[in-house]
């Protein structure tokens, strides 16, 4: 595909994930940062710099209806390139980290303090996403939680029988020899590393030396066994389909395409935990929208948005109020309860990691075979 429109409509579309919308304009040369939508960008309005597909216009009604105009956006697919954006002066006002980086936003120096008096659904919020590490900061609001996604096990029932009923799942799956060089693991430290450290029974986000060094251990069990690291949905969706993997961890968006599709597929509850990440919204420091800035963000986690974002992305609405807009059958597509509260309450909420830079590099040199 080198069309970039039609990369744009699939995604308004929801045929893509952002994830995979990142990949193909990446694949195509285009630098998202600059935005997609080739629109001269409205006058006094704030710039928010967001994942791709995330800047669709029904998940801000409320602001429209209100200034008459959207926000402008710009998009990124990755969050150290946005970080290092922001860090290096790029103008934005509004920005989508997610839960495991905001420490690392935070640190930097660029996040302003937000007024939560001024988000008519921060109450909404489900409280163990409201009370997560991260979103209070030395007394300060600095994001607000706006929705969520599995990680996890999605396995083919046909080729992994002793799989295909939920009786033992476990991240053991994924260090099953039985199966070298069918199996797959996500090219994110915040995945890896979690499943390796929840196989061996180790908090992730707060290891010792010797716990690092136990996942270590755990990560290269499991490298020749892979056959591949991928964040690529597509790429772990399409090995899934053909049988190339037959059991892979990744986001719950791989599983509701592929069940979707017809393929035999089942996502796991492993009896270890399973992982969330968490997508929030912060204001940059210094904006001259900080108004507006809120208000977008209010608008963000309006009931309507979050619906929208669970039908055409099956991300977890953080509100009580997204669920309530989504009706019972496409829940149960989704594999998700109309109330998460205990399915978050079991769940582990990827957050920053102690040492978080070594323990990228320990990943790396893992993959690398070092």
């Amino acid at each position: 595909m080198n069309d970039t429109k039609e990369i744009i409509s699939l995604a308004r579309k929801g045929a893509l994930s952002r994830r995979d919308f990142a990949k193909l304009f990446a694949a195509v040369g285009v630098v998202m940062a600059t935005g997609v939508k080739g629109t001269v960008a409205a006058e006094g309005q704030p710039l928010m710099f967001t994942w791709a597909t995330m800047d669709l216009p029904e998940f801000f009604g409320p602001y429209v209806a209100k200034n008459g105009s959207a926000p402008n956006f710009a998009v990124f697919g990755d969050q150290d390139e946005a970080l290092l954006k922001v860090r290096n002066g790029f103008k934005a006002d509004v920005v989508y980290p997610q839960s495991y980086t905001i420490r690392r936003w935070y640190d930097a120096g660029i996040l302003e303090p937000i007024d939560t008096s001024l988000i008519s659904n921060w109450n909404d919020i489900f409280p163990n996403l409201r009370e997560m590490p991260g979103v209070t900061i030395d007394g300060n609001v600095t994001c607000v939680p706006t929705d969520w996604g599995l990680s996890s096990i999605a396995v083919r029932t046909d080729l992994v029988p002793e799989a295909a009923t939920p009786n033992d799942d476990s991240w053991s799956l994924l260090w099953n020899s039985k199966y070298a060089g069918k199996l797959a693991a996500l090219d994110s430290m915040a995945d890896a590393v979690g499943a390796a450290a929840l196989y061996k029974g180790i908090n992730a986000y707060q290891m010792s030396a010797a716990d690092m060094e136990t996942v270590r251990g755990a990560l290269e069990e499991q490298r020749p066994l892979l056959r591949f690291y991928s964040n690529d949905p597509t790429t772990l969706q399409q090995a899934l389909t053909s049988g190339e993997i037959v059991a892979a961890n990744t986001w719950n968006d791989t599983y509701v395409a592929l069940k979707g599709q017809g393929v035999p597929i089942r996502y796991m509850r492993p009896k270890e935990g399973t992982m969330a990440w968490v997508g929030v919204l912060s204001i940059v420091k210094g904006t001259p929208y900080r108004a507006l800035a809120h208000e977008l963000i209010d608008a963000y986690l309006s009931p309507e948005s979050r619906a929208l974002g669970l039908t055409q992305f099956g991300y977890g609405s953080a509100t009580k109020g997204g669920f309530d807009k989504v009706d019972d059958a496409t829940l149960a597509n989704l594999d998700i309860p109309r109330d998460p509260t205990d399915l978050l309450k079991k769940t582990v909420l990827q957050g920053p990691m102690q040492s978080q830079d070594d323990i990228q590099k320990m990943f790396e040199a893992v993959k690398q075979g070092i």
